[in-house]
């Protein structure tokens, strides 16, 4: 008796799961550029070392040009309207990206070299073309909790849909970088590792470094 009460609360959680994962309005699609097609798949598939969950969640789209490489990595997505765009060439390997109603959207030929993290809630996350980021790099697109003034009650750190991490193109970010809400960086730049990014720079090549990150360097460019 014991052992079928326990089949059966297995078989709800399953269904539970089920209906979070199998929920039609989630498009999950490849994009073959070359071909010119656009193949839908089902919106719980596990696409070759790519994890994709939904809870709860309703309204998402997630793009994927080929070729890419994934490896170890999963994507969260909590509540609704969530959008994903990954251009070709890609090589993303033990990264974790969460969001709640945002938009994160990756250019070609990005390398994500090892265990960076992406979280965002409503907000947007935009990262250029040709982009290289080292290992244990952090963006957080808004501050996960809300903080009140003492006296008025009101919130100080609000974060509205229009906050947005722009990365330009061939930019190249060091180990254990950290990115905070409503920063840029602009094209050709190296930011040096352990740096805290946490403004606008309105400087292309250049090279940002500290915490908190300033330019320290300019008239640079890189090659990978």
């Amino acid at each position: 008796m014991k052992v079928n009460v326990m089949f059966k609360i297995i078989d709800r959680l399953k269904n539970k799961i089920n209906k979070q994962c199998y929920d039609q309005t989630n498009k999950v699609y490849l994009i073959d550029n070359k071909k010119g097609t656009k193949k839908l798949v089902r919106s719980n598939g596990i696409i070759k070392g790519l994890s994709i969950e939904f809870l709860n969640s309703k309204n998402n789209i997630i793009e994927i040009e080929e070729p890419y490489y994934f490896w170890n990595t999963r994507i969260v997505l909590r509540n609704d309207n969530n959008k994903i765009y990954i251009k070709d060439l890609v090589s993303i390997i033990s990264a974790y990206i969460n969001m709640g109603g945002g938009e994160f959207e990756v250019g070609k030929n990005f390398q994500s070299v090892y265990n960076n993290r992406f979280y965002l809630g409503r907000q947007k996350v935009h990262i250029g073309d040709d982009c290289l980021f080292s290992r244990y790099i952090c963006f957080y697109a808004s501050d996960g909790h809300f903080i009140y003034d003492l006296e008025t009650n009101n919130c100080i750190n609000f974060s509205n849909n229009e906050n947005i991490i722009k990365i330009g193109n061939r930019v190249w970010l060091g180990d254990s970088v950290m990115v905070l809400k409503n920063s840029e960086i602009l094209n050709d730049s190296v930011v040096g590792a352990m740096s805290l990014i946490n403004k606008k720079f309105c400087e292309s090549n250049v090279i940002i470094a500290g915490n908190p990150g300033e330019i320290v360097k300019r008239g640079i460019y890189w090659k990978p």
